[in-house]
């Protein structure tokens, strides 16, 4: 056939055999060389399967790309959202009054490059933040409160809340940081996504 149609084809497979299986799918696909139409719920299938991946909601497209396109640069707040375990920081926040940074709960964070429209001071927003990319620093504008840390082994989610809105924080081996704790969160630019409180399309 010219083309392969899978509809959720490991969805009742265990854990260990469904990675399994999702590696033999792949070797299949690069030893035939025949399109692939996957169709799957599980993002770690489309992240680790896929050459391009179509996300979908209620009956629409949202964006093509390739895995690494629909991660780094989601169009839309339900893409970041979707896309990634644990999923994006989502806060509310507003351009600082020197157009340069974003405000947090009397926090702060940089402006990403590349805005798609313009900005205003004091205009409201939505910042994304992937787990991964909070560093915690001994001094940063952004404070953040220790909820609950989780070891994992491989690496640590810390769960805090900043102003009442919730964040998760991905570390790599185990976290020293206490229940109760104070941390400051730093983010470098290329690492900051903005949203529109609106229309939940990408500002930059």
């Amino acid at each position: 056939p010219h083309v392969l149609l899978f509809d959720e084809p490991l969805s009742n497979l265990d854990a260990k055999l469904r990675a399994q299986t999702r590696i033999e799918l792949v070797e299949l696909h690069q030893r035939v060389g025949t399109t692939v139409v996957y169709v799957t719920h599980d993002q770690v299938e489309a992240m680790t399967m896929a050459t391009r991946v179509a996300v979908m909601s209620m009956g629409r497209l949202q964006q093509v790309g390739t895995p690494q396109e629909v991660y780094n640069q989601p169009v839309n707040m339900f893409v970041a959202q979707f896309i990634g375990t644990p999923p994006i920081n989502c806060l509310v926040a507003t351009i600082a009054d020197d157009g340069a940074g974003v405000t947090i709960a009397g926090g702060r964070l940089p402006l990403p490059a590349g805005l798609r429209t313009p900005v205003e001071a004091r205009q409201s927003v939505v910042v994304g933040v992937r787990p991964e990319h909070f560093e915690i620093v001994d001094s940063a504008p952004l404070k953040a409160e220790v909820r609950a840390v989780e070891w994992l082994g491989h690496e640590c989610l810390i769960t805090a809340v900043i102003a009442d809105q919730p964040v998760i924080i991905r570390q790599s081996g185990m976290a020293t940081n206490e229940v109760g704790s104070q941390v400051s969160l730093a983010v470098v630019p290329e690492h900051v996504h903005l949203f529109d409180p609106d229309s939940t399309e990408r500002i930059a």
